[in-house]
């Protein structure tokens, strides 16, 4: 496979699009062009995965650290990878209660949702993403707060942390 990508056989042979998309839709065009790319990294974190399992398996809460799950609700979603729907339908839910259960994780998470998203939202709707992104920032924030004074402050003198 990695001789294959990297002699540009993986690209070659990789002409498939996102269902409900464009041949120059912007998922189609990255796909292609980072497939070949990307193949080390998938087959090494595809090795790493027990390992990962077993770091993760004792890990039941994040306490109150801020957590957003972005979930891909777009109809079309993965239709090519797997054309049965009975079977599509077995594996979103068992997905949907995987992210229930990451949503568990934390007292202050929210999940949401990219209606016009399938796996990659954050070149499908990378707004959704940012909002993403800033809630957590925005909950992680440290409030402002006033220092001790020093011997050589002046009395008026107030330190904000940023």
């Amino acid at each position: 496979m990695r001789l294959a990508a990297a002699v540009g056989v993986v690209r070659f042979l990789n002409t498939s699009q996102y269902a409900g998309t464009r041949p120059n839709d912007r998922i189609n065009l990255v796909n292609r062009a980072f497939l070949p790319e990307s193949v080390d990294a998938v087959l090494e974190e595809q090795a790493q995965i027990p390992a990962l399992l077993d770091e993760a398996r004792p890990v039941m809460s994040f306490g109150d650290i801020p957590l957003r799950v972005v979930t891909g609700t777009s109809p079309t979603r993965d239709q090519e990878d797997e054309p049965d729907a009975a079977r599509r339908q077995q594996i979103n839910r068992a997905w949907g209660a995987m992210q229930q259960d990451q949503l568990r994780l934390s007292t202050r998470s929210a999940q949401l949702l990219a209606p016009q998203s399938g796996h990659y939202v954050q070149l499908e709707q990378p707004d959704i993403v940012t909002a993403a992104i800033k809630q957590v920032l925005a909950q992680s924030a440290v409030p402002s707060y006033v220092p001790k004074r020093s011997a050589h402050a002046r009395s008026n003198q107030v330190v904000t942390a940023r």
